[in-house]
């Protein structure tokens, strides 16, 4: 309701700020669910149905933004019924804490309660320790075993005006914008919003976090993409972003500087802002390009030249893998690899890291390859991703070429000449300069290099290297930068469609 009372213009967006911070949650963090953040919002007219859509609110945060309570949990309690406003949240063990479930008249372990309640059942293996599990103290009294169940002490009631909010989770970062979604939608009601003093063992913290984020929104990137000029977007624009809850706060030449509220997460990047501008306009009114039904059908030249050089690496004797873009951060960092995109908060160490060249997949390939009939002989075409200041992610995709050779016995010349085939195939004529890599030994590595550009990089994989993967049998890989040798094969006008 409210997001519709702003985007019909009935309702601006507005500040909320934190009263006192009357809350102090000490915390002792437990290993599955470290992190927690706790508020309250006073003098809330909820009534049946204010309470129902509530727990539906609840419900959606916790399976969309908290991963079915994997990630985040919320717990919502009547603050009238809270024993004390000193809290504790740490792990206790599941036989030795009895309290009275949510909905429940026994008093029950935790143990009984994961084992034989529906809840339990449902989300009691997500952050159990061995035999301990998260709890929120009040006081003396259990008041939530997050991510399972709330306690019935604090239940809360459609008569409820003052509510206490606990969220935990695995992500800091998400366990606060849950924390200010839920804070923000509360206060609609009509509220004063009450915090908390969180003592970490490392640091303190107060929340909710309430502040508005900046993000400076390139005005040339916003017209290019919606197609409307500068001058005009500047107009149209803060009106456009206060229906989405945003407001501009300064202009300056072609930088406009747009404040996010708190609960609106799913801003993350200045192209989120020009998302906004487009639906605060409306689609409708941006204007429409109209494409020809019919196209001639015909592959591009990128296209042609993928299919060229699998053509002349399957004639050398090369076998065609497929890996995947996301790799082991352990092998690029054994590899002397520094400059790449890590995963924050990775499902697996497996894929923890963004590659930025073709050659580290292939040696994974080799390290499981070595049961094979020798030599063997692999390539791929495929994706890297590579810094570039001048994106506005600040890196970029980019293809390369790479294929590797690997046998009881293997010469820089080996490799040298399938890479010099290749490139006379291709009709150009190669230069090669002695260059140094990280990956490859020094004096038997090389760059081939056309009109003063580097386009390819290959030589002798290092034995140190090599030792650390455990691959038993030299190798020397190259690789080609793809872009590189289309813009030249274009411009030299040699290649056909």
């Amino acid at each position: 309701a409210r997001a519709l009372r702003m985007y019909l213009g009935i309702e601006k967006p507005k500040r909320i700020h934190v009263v006192d911070y009357p809350f102090i949650v000490r915390v002792e963090p437990p290993r599955k669910r470290p992190y927690i953040a706790v508020a309250a919002v006073d003098n809330v007219e909820l009534g049946e149905e204010g309470l129902e859509e509530l727990i539906q609110f609840q419900e959606k945060l916790h399976i969309t933004y908290g991963r079915n309570r994997r990630k985040v949990a919320i717990g919502l309690h009547d603050l009238d019924k809270l024993p004390s406003n000193e809290l504790l949240y740490c792990e206790v063990d599941i036989d030795a804490v009895e309290f009275v479930p949510l909905h429940h008249r026994e008093r029950m372990t935790i143990r009984q309660v994961l084992e034989e309640t529906e809840q339990g059942r449902h989300y009691g293996s997500i952050s159990i320790n061995g035999n301990k599990h998260p709890v929120i103290f009040s006081g003396t009294h259990v008041i939530s075993v997050p991510p399972v169940i709330n306690a019935e002490l604090t239940r809360i009631e459609p008569s409820s005006r003052r509510i206490f909010i606990d969220v935990t989770g695995t992500d800091l970062r998400s366990v606060l914008s849950t924390l200010s979604i839920l804070v923000t939608n509360l206060s609609f009601y009509g509220g004063k919003v009450y915090g908390g003093v969180i003592l970490y063992p490392d640091k303190t913290i107060k929340t909710p976090d309430l502040a508005w984020e900046a993000i400076d929104l390139d005005l040339t990137m916003a017209s290019k993409w919606l197609g409307i000029p500068i001058d005009e977007l500047m107009k149209v624009a803060p009106q456009a972003l206060e229906k989405l809850g945003l407001v501009v706060e300064s202009v300056n030449d072609a930088r406009m500087r747009v404040l996010v509220p708190p609960y609106r997460v799913d801003v993350l990047h200045p192209i989120d802002v020009v998302e906004d501008i487009a639906i605060g306009i409306g689609y409708d009114e941006l204007g429409l390009e109209y494409v020809s039904t019919v196209q001639p059908v015909q592959p591009s030249n990128r296209i042609v030249l993928e299919r060229l050089l699998r053509d002349i690496l399957v004639g050398l004797g090369y076998i065609e893998v497929n890996t995947f873009t996301l790799t082991p951060s352990q092998i690029l960092d054994i590899l002397g690899i520094r400059d790449y995109v890590r995963i924050e908060n990775p499902l697996s160490n497996e894929i923890n890291a963004v590659r930025n060249n073709l050659r580290a997949s292939l040696l994974m390939v080799l390290r499981s390859s070595q049961h094979a009939t020798l030599p063997v002989k692999i390539f791929e075409i495929g994706e890297v991703v590579v810094r570039d200041p001048s994106s506005y992610t600040g890196w970029r995709n980019e293809t390369r070429v790479a294929f590797a050779y690997m046998d009881s016995v293997v010469k820089f010349e080996l490799i040298h000449a399938d890479l010099y085939a290749v490139f006379k195939t291709l009709g150009i004529t190669p230069h090669f300069r002695k260059c140094s890599d990280p990956m490859l030994i020094d004096g038997r590595c090389s760059c081939v290099v056309v009109e003063d550009d580097v386009i390819a990089v290959f030589g002798e994989v290092s034995p140190e290297i090599l030792e650390k993967l455990e691959i038993r049998y030299p190798v020397a890989v190259a690789e080609i930068y793809f872009e590189k040798l289309l813009r030249v094969l274009e411009e030299s006008i040699r290649l056909g469609v």
